[in-house]
């Protein structure tokens, strides 16, 4: 049995690379998304049974054993530890790429594969492959024909008559694509978010540290850390003087952590319905 594949020259610089592999196959999303599907979905498994509100309603974390992606996937293979829902940052990223790398890609990559054209006979085409049996008196063109006319009624009307062709994709798993800085910033968010109590503008220089290596965690000056008093500064919880911080030139960064951890929940309960990477709403 042969499969055909598509021909073209192969430059270092062509980022179309990262989704080929070894033998040759092809995943229509960079391989990074991978990466942070097998991530996320290891914290979910870490946060199975856990209760996330969002926007006043109750959302448990629990896998729908019924989806088609968890029928494919033993979430047995999931390993259990170590944690990844953890405050220490040392060796997390050791340990997320030999759980990927180690046995998760290998067992699992066909799902997220485009399947190609097979060239060989009836008994070796998988049982969800479409198939066409030619005369042998058939030319080339009369093959095409029928090729045209089948994929012709295969094409999607909508209301407004527009004809919408099939997804680029026919992978058995087709997820979103995940864009890398977004998904390491959500990801660094629900792991001190559920590994250790910290406020918003707390947990932003925490994860920009990460993000960042070179940034300097600026001074805080906290509710009743000073208190003003005339032209200075008195002792800390002076009484009958007003407190004085610093934290509103941080706005912005405290509500952008608001929101990713937002985010971050609704990633992992939308994944554990079998969505991958949403985070605007929960399905």
């Amino acid at each position: 049995m042969v499969k055909w594949k598509p021909q073209g020259k192969k430059t270092s610089w062509n980022v179309e690379l990262r989704k080929i592999g070894e033998d040759d196959s092809v995943v229509p999303n960079d391989i990074n998304t991978y990466r942070w599907f097998f991530t996320f979905l290891k914290c979910a498994k870490e946060l199975n049974g856990t209760t996330f509100t969002i926007s006043k309603k109750k959302h448990k974390i629990q896998f729908d054993k019924n989806h088609p992606w968890w029928k494919m996937i033993n979430l047995k293979d999931i390993p259990t530890e170590p944690r990844l829902l953890r405050e220490e940052f040392k060796g997390l990223s050791t340990e997320i790429d030999r759980m990927f790398n180690g046995k998760l890609w290998v067992k699992y990559k066909h799902l997220f594969t485009n399947r190609t054209t097979i060239v060989g006979n009836a008994e070796e085409v998988p049982e969800d492959f479409q198939s066409f049996h030619f005369p042998p008196d058939y030319s080339t063109r009369m093959k095409l024909r029928v090729i045209r006319e089948f994929s012709r009624n295969q094409e999607v009307k909508k209301k407004s008559g527009r004809k919408v062709q099939r997804r680029k994709t026919n992978a058995k798993i087709d997820l979103g694509d995940a864009q890398e800085f977004l998904m390491r910033r959500l990801f660094h968010t629900i792991r001190l978010d559920q590994s250790v109590k910290l406020k918003n503008i707390d947990l932003f220089f925490r994860v920009n540290k990460i993000m960042y290596k070179k940034f300097v965690i600026p001074e805080i000056v906290r509710v009743n850390a000073y208190a003003e008093k005339g032209d200075g500064y008195a002792t800390r919880g002076a009484v009958g003087t007003r407190p004085k911080t610093n934290i509103d030139k941080f706005e912005s960064e405290i509500r952008m952590t608001q929101r990713d951890r937002r985010f971050a929940k609704i990633l992992i309960i939308n994944l554990s319905k079998g969505v991958f990477p949403k985070i605007d709403k929960v399905i």
